[in-house]
């Protein structure tokens, strides 16, 4: 009976343990929704076209990340065109950084226009391993637009502002005049 009890107790102390840790890195944040305007955003970076297991791929992160680091500009972008299904599907994504005027384009990345005049915005605030899958915060803003009315065109655009902070931006249908 008492090593019963030792058991229980034991558990119960590693569950509350887990739930406190969880919480600490952000487990129970909510995904912020927003309709916001935007202007169309210009993207200097590089196109990736492979398996996800292709050694081209962390090379791409790596060349935008340290031109990122290079220019002092904030938030990583990724635009997924096609996301595999398994690990030998094709991955076609962008990797880029908000380009201002007066950039300077590098000879080995690319300029990509992405038009926007209204998006849906979610915030994401934790820790990378308790985060909602992009999957779940995807269903989250499609939900969110038919709930609203709202109809979503082109691509879904990642912006990585740090480890812990990510930003969805889900462009919208021109709104009728």
């Amino acid at each position: 009976m008492k090593k019963g009890v030792t058991i229980t107790i034991v558990i119960a102390l590693l569950a509350a343990l887990l739930l406190y840790f969880y919480g600490r890195l952000g487990g129970f944040n909510s995904v912020e929704i927003s309709v916001e305007s935007c202007e169309d955003r210009k993207l200097m970076g590089m196109h990736f076209k492979g398996t996800p297991q292709s050694n081209e791929l962390p090379l791409t992160f790596k060349r935008v990340s340290n031109f990122k680091k290079e220019t002092s500009k904030t938030g990583l972008y990724t635009i997924y065109y096609t996301e595999p299904a398994g690990k030998l599907d094709t991955l076609h994504l962008f990797v880029g950084v908000e380009a201002v005027s007066g950039d300077v384009l590098p000879h080995d990345l690319e300029l990509v226009s992405i038009p926007c005049e209204q998006m849906i915005l979610a915030k994401v605030s934790s820790h990378r391993l308790v985060m909602p899958s992009p999957k779940k915060v995807r269903q989250k803003i499609q939900a969110f637009a038919t709930k609203n009315n709202l109809e979503l065109k082109g691509e879904f655009m990642d912006k990585i502002l740090d480890e812990k902070n990510v930003e969805v931006l889900a462009p919208l249908s021109p709104t009728k005049r």
